[in-house]
């Protein structure tokens, strides 16, 4: 019977540690959902080689720019967003 009345602050223990490890590593600063910015002119926008989509050149990752896939047309900004025209 005494070992029973350790269950309740030992699994709160456990979900505080475990809530502490997800938000302290590096998957909870990853950005999940790519929230695009607003482009002001089209040297802004850039084409994304991997999906051949039009982003902004500040959300451009590395990969995207390694492709070497054919995606025709240009970048341009057209209100306020980065479209493949």
């Amino acid at each position: 019977m005494k070992n029973k009345i350790f269950l309740f602050p030992l699994s709160l223990a456990v979900i505080f540690f475990a809530s502490m490890i997800i938000i302290f590593s590096p998957l909870g600063s990853k950005k999940i959902i790519n929230v695009p910015a607003l482009c002001r002119q089209d040297s802004d926008c850039d084409v994304n080689f991997c999906t051949c989509q039009a982003i902004l050149r500040a959300n451009m990752d590395p990969e995207g720019r390694i492709c070497t896939r054919y995606c025709p047309g240009v970048a341009v900004c057209i209100n306020s967003k980065c479209i493949l025209k």
